[in-house]
């Protein structure tokens, strides 16, 4: 018996921390679709036709495509270097008097985790709670690993009025007694170009939260803990270190507590971060004695800020710096209620040994309440703050 033809709109698909169907690693195929498909010997001959495939039920992938070869049904482990597949035919490196001598599909001696696609097709689909969902029409196949892209579910029209069959990833579901259980909420499901826009935006949300390439207050970078990728404390960085021109970060010094105090090289190095700690992929091996020299960032918070005439006008209330670029961003300043009005902050250059500023500097300045942080790593800010430095 071959497999029934079945055809579907696949519309939807579920959760957007779940792989979308289109991200498997090569394109799936329906279960149905392989019946139109001739399987032919390396001379083009055809030799066999599809009978059916195995499911691996606990893992969730095709173990087994069997063709029937006259009266008997012999069953090929999946994957095999010995089947080529295309758009229009399946190729065994295997003549047919070899196919024919190998063993019979015995569905016993494979134990009940695993079941014939066929009996599988009309199961149901609950939910936990044993409420009805919809039947199983078809499963999506990776043909170069067998794994089970995707479940179609055609949805009870009592749970879910729209037509068309939907394509469920298979990570979304469970064999479980006979049938499927849904391990999603139907409120989950989305069009397949909303779930694929989310799951971007949840992709680059993980990429950010682990990037160091970031700008760090160093009011807020002072306390950090660095750690090796076990999760084990190395120490916390105390201060950054700079070049005499003060817009260089050389290294970061980190006390590592009964040791005393070590330092490591910046910019660092494949770091990432985990919550508010860094994590250095050598571990301890990065950190190294302070070298002599440079200039204690900290250093500059709180010096005071003089006008042309040697007046002092404002104080420098913190500095931004980028562990991945090794760069002092910039400073941020407070000043005078008749320069700036009290209880701002304005962003500016890293001042020099002279630390001279003038007024007129600071016109168009981007000034911002000091209770009120912008977020200094959002793309829009840093673009502003680029341009607005680069006029300083």
């Amino acid at each position: 018996m071959k497999l029934s033809r079945l055809f579907a709109s696949f519309a939807f698909l579920v959760s957007t921390t779940l792989p979308a169907l289109g991200q498997a690693p090569a394109q799936p195929v329906r279960l149905g679709e392989l019946d139109d498909r001739p399987v032919v010997d390396a001379s083009g001959a055809k030799i066999a036709d599809v009978y059916d495939i195995v499911v691996d039920t606990e893992e969730g992938r095709a173990a087994y495509l069997v063709f029937s070869v006259g009266m008997k049904v012999i069953p090929v482990a999946m994957p095999s270097t010995e089947m080529m597949f295309s758009k229009d035919r399946i190729e065994l490196a295997l003549p047919r008097g070899r196919l024919e001598d190998m063993p019979a599909l015995d569905m016993a001696s494979l134990g009940p985790r695993y079941k014939r696609g066929r009996d599988l097709l009309g199961t149901q689909l609950k939910d936990p709670n044993g409420v009805l969902l919809g039947e199983v029409k078809d499963f999506m196949i990776d043909l170069t690993n067998g794994a089970v892209a995707a479940v179609v579910v055609a949805f009870d029209p009592k749970v879910r009025q729209e037509k068309g069959w939907v394509a469920i990833p298979r990570e979304s579901v469970r064999y479980q007694s006979g049938g499927y259980v849904a391990t999603f909420k139907l409120d989950d499901m989305r069009p397949e170009a909303q779930a694929r826009a989310e799951q971007q935006r949840f992709d680059a949300a993980k990429a950010a939260a682990a990037t160091i390439d970031r700008d760090e207050r160093l009011t807020e970078l002072k306390g950090r803990s660095l750690i090796d990728p076990q999760g084990k404390v190395l120490g916390q960085i105390v201060d950054v270190v700079t070049d005499a021109a003060g817009t260089k970060a050389l290294y970061a010094v980190v006390n590592v507590g009964g040791s005393g105090t070590s330092s490591v090289a910046l910019p660092l190095q494949g770091a990432t971060r985990s919550g508010g700690n860094y994590v250095l992929p050598s571990g301890a091996a990065a950190l190294a004695p302070a070298p002599a020299g440079g200039k204690r960032l900290s250093e500059q918070i709180g010096r005071a800020l003089v006008d042309p005439r040697g007046k002092e006008v404002g104080k420098v209330r913190d500095m931004v710096v980028n562990l991945a670029s090794g760069k002092v961003r910039y400073a941020v300043a407070e000043f005078e209620p008749s320069w700036i009005a009290a209880g701002y902050l304005v962003p500016i250059k890293v001042p020099g040994e002279d630390r001279k500023i003038e007024l007129n500097a600071l016109t168009g300045s981007m000034i911002f309440e000091a209770a009120r942080w912008p977020d200094i790593n959002h793309p829009q800010f840093i673009a502003n703050m680029d341009a607005y430095l680069a006029r300083q």
